[in-house]
């Protein structure tokens, strides 16, 4: 006996015990370090499982059935130490009979399991919650998804499955840093939780993805009024690093069962039909339809087809002419790329541009275009054309894929071309979403010596003082400005006012899209440096374009004297 108490004593494991009515008779050491009571605040007392988190009732009702039955019971819950603090226990209560089966004492050993809890609370919290946000994560969004689609089946309610990407957040990483981003998608989870109600539940599925559960739906109007509180609520500005930050959201809606038969098809679905509210501008909703299957399976199909369309010499390089209106010679031109398909024939660069600024393959496409233009540039001046400017597209999406001021200087490199006869065309919107971005890396581009142009200028708004800290050589009027002025007199004040501008800051401007012989003379009236448009010629291919070069603009001079 003196063994056992020295043993009890020595535990690290709480030891109560209590007679045959529970009343504590000893403790020992370790049951005063867990529980912070001693022997005078429960010797001769009940002790009572206060604020168990499973509830005082059932707990003490399955206690009692099992000691009663099996002379033993043992299980998990919480309770509160002497000081209020809630701690986890793991508790074994057996109870002693004498000879005559008579229950004499009751022992008890209790563990205090509460780092083992948190620590099982975490992993699981982890498996099944976004870290970031505390939204639930991909694996129980499907979980949920799936216990939803099956109590549809049960009954004649609906459920709606939105499917929600923020327009703009890769923007809001690349200016303003990660933080700023997580920033964001914490404002983002709060703003859409106030959107739907206690039985819907809204879930991140990764990067700036989210998606939302609503619970039976019955009619149509109802999604598409949260869907609308959705997007106005993320339209609002968000306050980032003492900075406004503005973005939106697309949205794609499937309803089940009707869209779809189970949940994989019906997350498909709803993706689908939020690419299509990214098609139609963005910052809005749409509802699943069945053709977007099939206009999905073409995309898919044409993007296999143009991963493997430079590989398959397909891709075509065509030249636009640039002239000049004082000498009413060519004197430059613009890239355009062009997809020779073996069975849809000439793919519009429409058409194929957008699929390749998604998927990534602008960079080796744009990369190929620079390639084949610096290769003709050569060509062109050792035939004697040694003024000649050929301009090319490029995007920011472009540099973040690998065509640095490195690579550009190897390709000039490789292909013996002078800088200061490669031109690169940036549109205005494109610039005006980063500014500072803007400036540091087209001063990085025009550092190598080439020469850079705004393109689709008049439709990003830029103000006079941005533009002068754009390192730019010329402004080319947007097509659909010249298109009109002849007729619209607010679209010829606005191509006044930009020759104007530009001539004020010695830049050269270019109109595009010229058609007619009446816009040429009002372009030429203003002041106009250079002029592009099937007035004068198509795009056209290296040769065809080699052939114009060799009459020397006579009949461009033709045209141009009217």
């Amino acid at each position: 006996m003196r063994l056992a108490a020295r043993v009890i004593e020595a535990t690290s494991e709480a030891v109560l015990i209590a007679d045959h009515e529970f009343r504590v008779t000893a403790i020992n050491p370790a049951f005063t370090t867990i529980t912070g009571y001693d022997a005078d605040d429960i010797v001769g007392k009940i002790p009572h499982l206060e604020d168990s988190r499973a509830g005082d009732d059932p707990l003490y009702a399955q206690m009692w059935r099992a000691i009663e039955d099996h002379d033993q019971w043992e299980g998990e819950f919480w309770n509160r130490r002497k000081n209020g603090e809630e701690y986890a226990v793991r508790a074994s209560i057996s109870s002693i009979k004498d000879e005559d089966g008579k229950i004499q004492r009751y022992a008890a050993l209790i563990n205090d399991i509460t780092e083992r809890k948190q620590t099982d609370e975490r992993i699981r919290f982890q498996a099944n919650y976004d870290s970031l946000t505390g939204l639930p994560n991909r694996s129980l969004f499907l979980d949920q998804l799936d216990q939803a689609f099956d109590r549809v089946k049960r009954t004649n309610k609906k459920i709606a499955l939105m499917f929600v990407d923020l327009d703009r957040f890769k923007w809001i990483n690349d200016t303003l840093g990660h933080d700023a981003g997580d920033d964001l998608l914490l404002q983002v989870a709060d703003r859409m939780k106030n959107c739907v109600r206690r039985v819907d539940t809204v879930a991140r599925l990764g990067g700036d993805e989210f998606t939302i559960i609503m619970q039976d739906v019955d009619e149509e109007k109802h999604t598409r009024l949260v869907a609308e509180k959705v997007i106005e609520a993320l339209s609002e500005p968000f306050r980032l690093k003492d900075k406004e930050a503005n973005i939106g959201a697309s949205i794609g809606i499937s309803i089940g069962p009707s869209d779809a038969e189970n949940t994989t098809t019906l997350l498909c679905n709803a993706d689908l039909a939020m690419y299509a509210a990214k098609k139609a501008g963005r910052n809005t909703y749409k509802f699943f339809t069945p053709d977007m299957n099939e206009e999905a399976q073409a995309r898919l199909e044409m993007e296999n087809d143009l991963r493997h369309a430079i590989d398959r010499d397909e891709l075509l390089v065509y030249y636009q002419p640039i002239v000049d209106l004082k000498t009413g010679r060519v004197s430059a031109a613009e890239a355009l790329i062009r997809w020779r398909h073996p069975k849809r024939g000439l793919v519009s660069p429409v058409e194929f541009i957008p699929l390749a600024e998604e998927t990534g393959l602008i960079g080796p496409i744009g990369e190929f275009v620079l390639i084949a233009s610096c290769v003709r540039i050569k060509a062109w001046h050792d035939a004697g054309h040694k003024d000649l400017t050929v301009s090319v597209n490029l995007s920011s999406r472009q540099l973040r894929q690998g065509l640095s001021t490195e690579v550009i200087s190897e390709i000039l490199d490789f292909t013996n071309v002078s800088a200061e006869h490669l031109a690169f065309e940036i549109t205005e919107s494109q610039m005006m979403e980063d500014i500072q971005g803007s400036i540091e890396w087209l001063n990085e581009i025009k550092g190598l010596g080439v020469r850079l142009s705004i393109d689709d200028f008049g439709t990003g708004y830029s103000s006079l003082s941005y533009l002068r800290k754009f390192p730019i050589d010329t402004l080319k009027i947007d097509k659909s400005f010249v298109h009109d002025m002849t007729f619209n007199a607010d679209d010829a004040s606005l191509v006044e006012a930009i020759t104007a501008m530009a001539r004020s800051l010695k830049l050269r401007v270019i109109a595009e899209g010229v058609e007619t012989r009446e816009q040429l003379d009002h372009l030429r009236a203003l002041g106009c440096d250079l002029i592009q448009g099937y007035y004068f010629s198509k795009p056209l291919q290296p040769d065809e374009f080699e052939r114009l070069l060799e009459r020397d603009g006579e009949d461009w001079c033709e045209r141009l004297a009217g």
